[in-house]
């Protein structure tokens, strides 16, 4: 296989995720060379979101006071740097599901805004494994509330009827509701989402690293691992400074 064959088949073997960013960027470069518009919502593509840091966000990246894991700090950096979500995942050597994970845990503690946009707000949430299909189609505005409570109803009758359980999927295209190619999508893009990728081809999490990789992510390591011993030292100071006062204010009092 030649070079240009090479460059295929890592595209077509990377995740549907990676694959969906890198299609929007051809298709943003196409549309400048080509001065032609499509009408893809680009502003819905999850892969091509730029998380939003906040003020208690940015504090805590400089002072690491309440002492998250390590790649938590890394994706507040990403963030600082205005780094899309495919970037923040892949040069983290990440899945984007444990993007998905550190975006809404930072959500919840305030380091993050919300997205406005509501596919992919939902996406941070669908793909971090906190709601299920169903509530995903409704946040993204593929369904309406009274579409899934329809659905959800359904969903049970046929359960009760059946004595298996039915997926939400099945129901929502029974009803007429969402396409089989609509529910497909949603689910290769979920089980994608478990997927790591590194340049030169997919990896999972256990995966030996290459000689690149490994010392890309010691550089990563040993950069956390600085920035760490700057803050023990901040701390010890601070307390040499209060010890100080203590016994200052003992001997004002002998």
């Amino acid at each position: 296989m030649g070079s240009y064959g090479n460059l295929v088949k890592t595209i077509l073997d990377a995740p549907f995720w990676v694959q969906e960013a890198l299609f929007i960027d051809f298709l943003e470069s196409f549309e400048i060379k080509l001065g032609v518009k499509t009408d893809i919502k680009k502003e819905d593509i999850y892969t091509h979101y730029v998380p939003e840091l906040t003020f208690k966000g940015k504090k805590e990246f400089d002072s690491h006071e309440h002492g998250h894991e390590p790649n938590l700090y890394k994706l507040l950096q990403s963030a600082l740097l205005k780094k899309r979500v495919v970037d923040i995942t892949i040069d983290n050597f990440m899945s984007l599901e444990d993007t998905s994970k550190l975006i809404s845990e930072c959500i919840k503690l305030e380091y993050l805004n919300p997205p406005a946009n509501d596919v992919v707000s939902a996406s941070v949430y669908y793909m971090s494994g906190e709601i299920r299909l169903g509530e995903y189609a409704k946040r993204a505005k593929l369904i309406d509330v009274v579409q899934l409570d329809s659905a959800m109803r359904r969903q049970k009758e046929l359960n009760m009827t059946s004595g298996k359980v039915i997926p939400i999927g099945e129901v929502l295209v029974e009803l007429g509701f969402l396409t089989k190619e609509d529910i497909s999508k949603i689910i290769l893009i979920k089980d994608d989402s478990k997927r790591r990728f590194v340049f030169g081809g997919t990896a999972s999490p256990a995966a030996p690293q290459s000689d690149d990789v490994a010392q890309s992510r010691m550089n990563i390591e040993m950069q956390q691992m600085k920035m760490q011993l700057q803050r023990y030292a901040q701390e010890n100071q601070i307390l040499k400074e209060k010890l100080r006062a203590v016994f200052n204010l003992q001997n004002k009092n002998k």
